[in-house]
């Protein structure tokens, strides 16, 4: 056999892919890929990296982004307004709500006595007078992500954390501790840590569900690459962060070469790597530069909206600095509350 590494092309290797290069102009090549055409319907949910996805695309290709009339010009910008579902098993109880009829309304009261729904406590800034109001609110919610499931060509869900609190009476995964925002009403949750095998079978699960409901919706997944706030793991915050995006990224591999409609887009991969000399973050080293969100966006527009594959150049940008920002700007995250919570 000759030597199997001649000739392979410059994404192959790491002095031409990496070593000389800056985050614009990386040959990364993507693999699997599909075209999202102009009579495409893309529902999106996920963690709040995946609000910049919705940006993008009501910037550059409104009529492709399905957003249901629930979904306010203050609130976080996703299909509908459950906010930020950060982990495999609030993606899968959620659907299992909604279309089986699984799981109740979970109610808390805010330091303030307001009333919020605990499974998207951060939608409302007001909050609720009575817990009527919010069981309300759920049944409507409920019946606007049927209709985004129902109608959408193309699902995009972006994976964030396996780190997870859980409500202790029905087992429920929340979007963050209730506790950081109950003062001193106690809202009783526990503290779990997702492995890789327990996020591939619960993303199993969301992918049968959503083909159940459209045979012919495509899944296309992202990790986010946005590093926890706090952990309450015995580990240090870097190395729940680590290990954290690892399970994510090996789970999204094993779940994209063992279903033919589920896809991946390298966003984590081109962002969260200390190899590129463009530094990817902001001063706080959590959340992403809007330029290079950007430069991002643009993989993602030549390798899926204009349908193309294989080795991709990212395309100068011809946008001025009020665009980009656009695509970072008001990105909320329920994480973030923590550091207020706590005094930061």
């Amino acid at each position: 056999m000759s030597n199997p590494y001649k000739d392979l092309g410059d994404s192959k290797y790491w002095k031409t892919c990496v070593a000389t290069k800056d985050i614009d102009s990386l040959p990364i090549e993507i693999g699997k890929t599909f075209p999202i055409g102009p009579d495409d319907r893309i529902v999106t949910a996920g963690s709040c990296f995946a609000q910049n996805v919705g940006k993008y695309l009501v910037k550059n290709y409104p009529d492709r982004l399905l957003t249901h009339g629930e979904v306010a010009a203050e609130m976080p910008l996703f299909s509908a307004a459950y906010g930020n579902i950060y982990t495999s098993r609030q993606m899968l109880e959620l659907l299992r709500e909604v279309f089986d009829g699984d799981g109740e309304t979970l109610i808390a009261k805010r330091e303030d006595g307001k009333f919020v729904d605990v499974l998207r406590p951060h939608m409302f800034e007001d909050g609720f007078d009575t817990e009527d109001e919010v069981r309300a609110a759920r049944e409507a919610h409920k019946a606007a992500i049927k209709s985004v499931f129902e109608d959408g060509t193309v699902f995009v869900f972006t994976l964030g954390l396996t780190e997870v609190w859980l409500d202790d009476k029905t087992g429920r995964a929340l979007p963050v501790c209730p506790n950081i925002y109950t003062g001193e009403d106690v809202y009783p949750c526990s503290f779990a840590s997702l492995t890789m095998g327990e996020v591939v079978k619960d993303m199993e699960q969301v992918i049968a569900m959503v083909k159940k409901i459209n045979p012919d919706i495509r899944v296309l997944l992202t990790v986010s690459p946005v590093p926890l706030t706090a952990t309450f793991a015995a580990t240090d915050v870097l190395q729940s962060t680590v290990k954290s995006k690892s399970i994510l990224r090996a789970a999204v591999d094993e779940l994209e070469r063992g279903n033919e409609d589920v896809y991946y887009f390298p966003s984590f991969d081109m962002l969260f790597n200390p190899f590129v000399a463009t530094d990817a973050f902001m001063e706080n080293k959590r959340h992403v530069k809007p330029e290079m969100i950007e430069n991002v966006m643009r993989y993602f527009d030549d390798a899926f909206i204009s349908g193309e594959s294989g080795e991709l150049a990212l395309k100068a940008s011809n946008q001025n600095d009020d665009d980009d920002e656009e695509l970072s700007d008001d990105i909320f995250c329920d994480e973030d509350e923590i550091d207020g919570s706590i005094g930061f």
